[in-house]
């Protein structure tokens, strides 16, 4: 997830739990915790977010 992501990114370390307990136990404290890191790094949510593009499905038809 983010977290493990943010972690990675910036050399952070899994402490005082691992990243599964942390979201299990006080995941408002987690999603708080990585909002604060991102913000301390100025990090914009659109730069974060990866950005996928689908093209929708061609239309079909039932021509013998």
């Amino acid at each position: 997830g983010y977290r493990r992501k943010l972690r990675a990114i910036y050399n952070l370390p899994e402490r005082p739990l691992p990243d599964c307990l942390v979201h299990y136990l006080c995941w408002h404290c987690a999603f708080c915790q990585e909002y604060r890191e991102l913000q301390i790094r100025r990090i914009r949510e659109e730069a974060w977010a990866s950005r996928t593009v689908m093209a929708p499905p061609l239309p079909q038809s039932m021509n013998y």
